[in-house]
């Protein structure tokens, strides 16, 4: 996938992406979006009923502290074929999910006020990085995973900067990341 997403990023031959171009990069937003899906900045967030209400045939009282989590939501099989799997062809087919299906900056009157803001400068950092740089863990790499109110790594995640070049195959991990999501079957990165 990585090599996919580098290819598609030689139409910018180096330069810095446009606005205009950015809409013309769908495996590297369809990528983005699945990678957002799976791990989700924000593991859970919660509200307080303002009154009384019934949500999914429970009923809430005023003041009642309601807890979701992009994290679960984003692994609902009935809202996601495969919800485990990371497929950025998923987004390719044109096909959108609600807004309260994904949520990577929450939704509705609470969404992240920089949501915008931080999905347009991960596709830029992303299409920057990518046209001159192959990312990869270093092999035996332990990455393990911590849920706060934030999804984050426990002591970051060790990457290697090489030149843009073809991996034969993506290096070994160890920790518990990959218990967030299957990867690929893969003989490339």
């Amino acid at each position: 996938m990585l090599h996919d997403v580098q290819d598609e990023l030689t139409v910018l031959q180096g330069a810095a992406l446009t606005h205009e171009q950015l809409a013309a990069l769908p495996l590297l937003d369809a990528v983005v979006k699945e990678s957002m899906r799976l791990l989700s900045p924000v593991a859970f967030t919660a509200r307080t009923a303002a009154r009384g209400a019934t949500l999914g045939g429970h009923e809430l009282p005023e003041r009642a502290d309601v807890f979701l989590s992009p994290l679960v939501t984003h692994r609902l099989p009935e809202l996601y074929e495969r919800p485990n799997s990371f497929l950025p062809e998923r987004w390719l087919k044109g096909e959108q999910p609600s807004p309260w299906a994904y949520l990577p900056f929450g939704a509705g009157p609470h969404v992240c006020v920089g949501a915008s803001l931080a999905a347009l400068e991960i596709r830029l950092t992303l299409a920057m990085l990518l046209q001159r740089f192959t990312l990869l863990p270093p092999d035996g790499a332990r990455i393990d995973h911590q849920v706060q109110a934030t999804l984050s790594t426990k002591a970051g995640m060790p990457m290697r900067v090489l030149s843009r070049q073809r991996v034969a195959r993506p290096p070994r991990t160890e920790g518990d990341i990959r218990e967030l999501f299957e990867a690929p079957a893969s003989t490339g990165a």
